[in-house]
């Protein structure tokens, strides 16, 4: 036989993001999420694979290995795929239709005019999104030949790069869709065809496409640590803070005794969504460069991306995917409170409140003492040197209570306090650490290069 193994793999994957994987139809909102005939959420095998492919190939860097990566994908179209993948379907716990509607949510959206500090005319939408913990189920098949090949070493990366994780579907820069493969409930079987017991299993196998005692492979588990992790070189701050004011990202409850606009919730836990925190960092990022007096849109729309809107007539041929990426935040349930507001609506002629204008919100409030945010990522792709500058300012605004995110921010929401940030720079092995102490002065200095690249970039 050609091939000296085949590995079947059956994994489980977990959503640790909200997913929105677009249907193309708009019966519920403007983008509802792809279903199958029986109406369960699943994730193609070609956005999947398709997006592993894409994640892995910078890694490979060689011409040699980027030809191995392209000959087992069969993307050379002289060679057959050497993986082939099933559809990611839910778990047999969640097939229920009850439970999927229990998990899919709706996510409000709106688009600014940067110039006038407004919403744009039409320009509200909304998107349909499955939450958080979802879990998903494959099954790939690797054809693995001799050992001079390095189809081995390319199977080892896809099981690493699932582990680390990847993002599919729909706005992936603001965070959502990131899948992460759990490898403890996830397994694997050698048929390994010079040994006859496996031939015949799987010939079985190939009747009836099971696979009997079905086991975590020790062999590669020890090959997983015999290669090394392949990491993309690129600028990333992780970063904690505190809510410095209350915090409201409108959402909608389904409930009438619940109060107009409480915060928004993924999964049951207190957010912040990656469009709210990435909508705010590019209004500040305009600012900043519109202030240093440079062709803002240029800078913004190479690191942001952009794309033309329908009515701006455009076939959308010049569309840019963004280098900026940040994720969705995940708020600690004990570190904060939900109150709610009463308001009123004022008539500004006469001063007095307008009938029938009361209103009332439920914002979170911060526990004194507590760090709120864990985990709050900005990375960029490709980082020059001139982009790091530019987003060491936006920490600092952030940082200093100077960036507000979400709604009501004209009476004084949504502001955060910096506690600890890690900086990690693509050059260095070590990241740079900052607290809310002085920073010392050989990390202010290098540092205020990078900011330096960027001035200097503008007035030349």
């Amino acid at each position: 036989m050609k091939h000296k193994k085949i590995v079947i793999f059956e994994g489980i994957v977990v959503l640790e993001s909200a997913l929105s994987l677009g249907s193309g139809e708009k019966n519920n909102t403007d983008a509802d999420i792809l279903s199958d005939k029986e109406g369960m959420p699943y994730i193609p095998a070609t956005s999947f694979m398709g997006v592993l492919y894409h994640t892995l190939l910078p890694n490979f860097n060689s011409i040699n290995s980027t030809d191995d990566l392209k000959k087992f994908w069969g993307t050379n179209k002289e060679n057959r795929s050497m993986i082939i993948c099933s559809d990611l379907c839910l778990v047999d716990n969640d097939r229920c239709l009850k439970r999927i509607q229990e998990l899919k949510e709706v996510r409000d959206g709106i688009r600014i005019d940067n110039t006038k500090g407004i919403v744009e005319k039409e320009g509200k939408f909304d998107r349909e999104v499955l939450a958080a913990g979802v879990k998903f189920k494959f099954n790939m098949e690797i054809l693995l030949k001799d050992k001079e090949n390095n189809d081995s070493k390319i199977f080892c990366s896809i099981i690493k790069q699932l582990e680390k994780g990847i993002q599919v579907g729909a706005k992936t820069s603001t965070g959502l869709g990131k899948i992460r493969l759990l490898k403890e409930q996830s397994f694997l079987k050698n048929f390994d065809f010079s040994e006859h017991a496996d031939t015949l299993e799987w010939l079985d196998y190939l009747n009836d496409r099971t696979v009997k005692g079905l086991t975590k492979n020790k062999s590669f588990d020890e090959s997983f640590s015999q290669h090394d992790d392949v990491n993309e070189k690129a600028f990333m701050i992780e970063a904690e803070f505190s809510l410095n004011s209350p915090l409201i990202i409108r959402g909608y409850s389904s409930s009438p005794l619940d109060p107009d606009a409480v915060h928004l919730k993924s999964g049951n836990k207190n957010i912040i969504s990656g469009s709210s925190l990435k909508g705010a960092l590019r209004a500040r990022a305009e600012k900043i460069l519109n202030t240093l007096g440079c062709n803002t849109q240029e800078l913004i729309k190479d690191l942001f991306g952009w794309v033309e809107t329908e009515t701006r007539k455009s076939k959308n041929k010049n569309a840019k995917a963004s280098r900026f990426l940040v994720n969705e935040v995940e708020i600690e349930d004990d570190t904060v409170i939900g109150q709610v507001q009463n308001r009123i609506k004022v008539d500004r002629f006469t001063g007095g409140a307008i009938h029938g204008a009361l209103f009332d919100s439920k914002p979170i409030y911060p526990k004194e003492n507590k760090t709120q945010i864990k985990k709050l990522i900005i990375k960029i792709k490709q980082a020059k040197n001139s982009d790091i500058g530019l987003a060491l300012l936006l920490l600092k605004d952030l940082w200093s209570a100077d960036i507000a995110i979400g709604g009501e921010k004209n009476i004084g929401r949504g502001t955060l306090t910096g506690k600890f940030a890690r900086i990690f720079l693509p050059e260095d092995t070590n990241p740079i650490e900052i607290d809310d102490k002085a920073l010392c002065e050989s990390k202010a200095d290098k540092l205020q290069e990078y900011v330096a690249a960027l001035t200097s970039l503008i007035t030349n």
